[in-house]
């Protein structure tokens, strides 16, 4: 059980950096959300995943950001390599499931209009 602020929150961060993730219930958690806590600032996360809000903060040194899903009886803690609030491009090509497919469906239309030009050139 997180039982004091501030610790509570550097303690989530540092389980999800050893974990990828973590769930804490919110009655293991000090009475102090992401908005109060002063450390994170509201943000969207991608399509909801039931969620009620997101919240997210810079790692200092480190490029990546920690980002928060609260679901209202747990919060949901996970760590994004590109910190959004700082490389929000990024982070979105590079961490983000939409970005990614972006990427991939940029691919797929450019690896196909160079085999239609190879085709042309040699006369098909």
């Amino acid at each position: 059980m997180l039982t004091s602020y501030p610790d509570a929150w550097n303690t989530a961060i540092a389980l999800a950096l050893a974990m990828g993730s973590v769930k804490i219930p919110k009655d293991e958690f000090p009475p102090c959300g992401p908005e109060e806590s002063g450390m994170f600032e509201r943000s969207v996360g991608e399509p909801p995943h039931g969620q009620r809000s997101d919240w997210r903060c810079s790692i200092p040194s480190s490029g990546m950001g920690a980002h928060v899903r609260d679901f209202g009886t747990y919060y949901e803690v996970h760590i994004d390599r590109h910190d959004a609030l700082r490389m929000p491009v990024r982070h979105f090509f590079l961490d983000s499931r939409t970005g990614k497919a972006v990427l991939a469906a940029g691919g797929a239309i450019t690896a196909l209009a160079l085999a239609l030009r190879e085709r042309k050139k040699m006369g098909g």
